[in-house]
């Protein structure tokens, strides 16, 4: 039987000079969205209809993140700071209450702002990961 891990606690973290730091009020973080392009190989005598084959061409995915946005933030100034500059950064997923880690270069590709009459503010905001993913076990 599969063993179920909660989710709480876990932390995005961007190398700021050299520094994983902490993005603040998060409220949740996707990621492992990677995958590889296919080679259409089908002819007109194909068997059976398409045929693919898996390509080298690696494409790391997106990673999707929701914080509860708070304007006084640095660290959330820092995300749109970054988005402006389109600047690619070491970014580090800390999985709940373990020493497991997901590691990426990547940049923040698109912010989005939400205000509801019965709720926070909140930010959501996609890093487009740029290369390889390095997953660490504890």
């Amino acid at each position: 039987m599969a063993t179920a891990r909660d989710s709480f606690g876990t932390v995005l973290q961007v190398d700021v000079s050299g520094t994983f730091t902490s993005v603040g009020n998060l409220t949740s973080v996707g990621f492992l969205d990677a995958s590889y392009e296919d080679i259409d190989t089908t002819t007109m005598d194909t068997t059976g209809g398409k045929a693919f084959l898996p390509s080298a061409l690696y494409d790391g995915g997106t990673i999707s993140c929701t914080v509860l946005y708070d304007p006084d933030d640095s660290r959330h100034e820092a995300l749109k700071t970054s988005f402006d500059a389109r600047t690619t950064e070491s970014w580090k997923i800390q999985l709940s209450d373990t020493t497991d880690t997901i590691t990426f270069s990547g940049y923040v590709k698109s912010m989005s702002g939400t205000a509801e009459v019965d709720g926070a503010l909140s930010m959501s905001f996609s890093i487009k990961v740029t290369g390889g993913v390095t997953i660490t076990d504890s």
